[in-house]
């Protein structure tokens, strides 16, 4: 008798879902010591660049980034990537999106007169 093997195929999970997660991680551990909006923008850079450069080509990569030499072109994908890590991370980040809430409903609102 003859038994055929079945293997699931198991679908990775995105570099963008999981450099999203540490960063909410990230972000998450200062939320108690974020008292203004410079703060949380030092926070938001520094997870940022500690979580996602290193995982920059595989980023790029999974966007459709095709490695040229042409410096523009890299700036302009990487700009996206973040862009899109950060749309991410605001909208699925319990944490972040309270701190987004906080500092900008403390910002100045103009009367009008």
């Amino acid at each position: 008798m003859v038994f055929a093997q079945v293997t699931k195929a198991v679908k990775p999970k995105p570099v963008t879902d999981s450099v999203a997660a540490v960063m909410c991680s990230c972000i998450s551990a200062y939320k108690d010591s974020i008292g203004n909006r410079q703060q949380l923008f030092t926070v938001l850079q520094n997870c940022l660049s500690t979580y996602s450069v290193p995982r920059m080509d595989a980023l790029l990569a999974e966007d459709g980034y095709v490695q040229t030499d042409d410096r523009k072109t890299r700036a302009a994908a990487v700009r996206a990537v973040g862009q899109k890590l950060g749309q991410k991370v605001s909208a699925e980040c319990a944490n972040v999106k309270a701190l987004i809430k906080t500092f900008t409903d403390e910002a100045p609102k103009k009367e009008l007169h």
